[in-house]
């Protein structure tokens, strides 16, 4: 089951200067997760995928700047 998130995140409305920062706390609170959990073979190969498809979606993104 997840845990609730934390509601300070909640409330921040999302400026480009704080994106950066954002991915940064995103970043660190799942490899938080990721010490403490243990992941099915399915959930691993989900995830695999999904952190492939933002890489794509990412580099496109850089492609247009």
């Amino acid at each position: 089951m997840l845990e609730p998130a934390d509601s300070t995140i909640l409330k921040r409305d999302p400026r480009p200067g704080d994106i950066q920062a954002q991915v940064a706390n995103i970043s660190a609170a799942l490899e938080d997760w990721r010490r403490t959990r243990e992941y099915t073979q399915a959930t691993e190969e989900r995830l695999a995928g999904i952190t492939v498809q933002c890489a794509r979606m990412v580099e496109s993104w850089q492609q247009l700047e």
